[in-house]
């Protein structure tokens, strides 16, 4: 046991230590739930006081009478199917409606696309057009241009100082 650092310590019947008996062992077990039992009913005594500290916030009387008057007029004392009948109709409504304004979301999607579409091709029909006129404009100017030319307007095509060299 030289190279071991732990040593246990070993009771023996010669040191003192005798084994139990039947109304030992009995006592012993009747020691153990006692003390389980107690546990228990302090834990529930600690938890029923931590309950009574807390919190229970109530509504007055001003309040709930405020309440009740707001929803007997909605209820309109009316009977309960009624009621129930007219809570369906709303929420009927209610899903046509979103239904609607998704359709309406999608037509005019469409239609801003539809839109594009048109805005391209007129937008192509205005350039087209665009070209067209200056294609005819500088056809015209072209035209004046040799029309201007080929008349004579009395003056030469030259000037004077050419005139000395010929």
């Amino acid at each position: 046991m030289e190279g071991c650092t732990f040593s246990p310590e070993i009771y023996s019947v010669e040191e003192g230590y005798q084994k139990r008996n039947l109304e030992q062992f009995l006592e012993d077990q009747q020691n153990f739930v006692t003390k389980v039992t107690k546990k228990i009913e302090d834990e529930k005594m600690r938890a029923s006081m931590m309950e009574d500290n807390a919190m229970h916030p109530q509504i007055d009387e001003q309040s709930r009478r405020i309440v009740e008057e707001k929803l007997a007029e909605k209820r309109g004392n009316r009977p309960i199917h009624e009621r129930l009948y007219d809570l369906n109709k709303e929420l009927q409504d209610k899903k046509k409606q979103m239904s609607e304004i998704e359709n309406n979301k999608f037509k005019s999607q469409q239609s801003v696309m539809e839109q594009s579409i048109q805005k391209r091709d007129n937008l192509d029909k205005i350039l087209y057009e665009d070209a067209e006129r200056r294609r005819k404009d500088q056809a015209k100017a072209k035209e004046l241009l040799d029309r201007v030319r080929d008349t004579p307007s009395g003056k030469p095509y030259h000037n004077d100082k050419s005139d000395r060299y010929v």
